[in-house]
Order: structure tokens, then C-alpha cells, then sequence
């Protein structure tokens, strides 16, 4: 792993959404999984803009 994405503050945020995301996703309403889904969609982002943040420098 590249040492450098962990000292990027989107990639620990990016690790809370995927969390949120694991403990909404296994929730018996339907309102849990869209907030799981949103989570998700916001993890991805915040890892490309962690990677991005990486490989701009």
C-alpha cells in the first residue's frame, strides 16, 4: 500500500462512509439500504479524491 494515501484526510473519511455503509447495508428497511447506497457512492468518492490528492503531488 502507498504509504502517502494514508496521510490523506479523504481516505479516513473514505473508510468511515465504507463502515457506515457495511452497518446501514445489513438494516431491515428499505430506508437503511438507500442511506447504505448513499454512504457507498460517498465512500468511492472520497477515495478517488484521496487517490487523486496522491498522485497530483
Amino acid at each position: 500500500m502507498n504509504e502517502t494515501i494514508l496521510k490523506q484526510p479523504f481516505f479516513y473519511i473514505a473508510l468511515l462512509n465504507f463502515i457506515l455503509a457495511i452497518v446501514f447495508i445489513f438494516q431491515d428497511s428499505l430506508l437503511a439500504r438507500l442511506v447504505s447506497f448513499v454512504w457507498f457512492l460517498s465512500f468511492l468518492f472520497n477515495l478517488y479524491n484521496a487517490n487523486k490528492a496522491v498522485h497530483k503531488k
